[in-house]
């Protein structure tokens, strides 16, 4: 009975982890975590304010309605997409989106 005990918690724990890594996917548009949906210099698009933005130390962030992501990916990944609409697919945790995939949506 104590291992069926045992087996039964260590399933039910494997299970919560794997539900804690499943993968989320959102649309939205690229954005900082300074600006977040409205961005604020004047005279610029808004990738070159995303670009400004994280080059003085904002995060990258998805805006998905009022809602805003950090993203936690590469700049190679972030930079090419700043100010677009996209889809990235990754892992949440909390406010932040590891991302594994993004793609512009045309």
């Amino acid at each position: 009975m104590k291992k069926l005990s045992i087996a039964l918690m260590l399933a039910l724990l494997l299970c919560a982890v794997a539900a804690q890594a499943a993968t989320s996917t959102f649309t939205g548009f690229v954005t900082d975590t300074m600006c977040g949906k409205d961005h604020m210099m004047t005279g610029k698009d808004e990738a070159s304010c995303v670009r400004a933005c994280v080059k003085g130390g904002a995060k990258y962030a998805l805006a998905v309605g009022d809602t805003i992501y950090i993203l936690d990916g590469s700049k190679a990944q972030l930079d090419p997409v700043a100010g677009r609409k996209v889809t990235v697919s990754g892992e949440l945790k909390g406010d932040t989106l590891h991302v594994s995939s993004i793609a512009e949506v045309k």
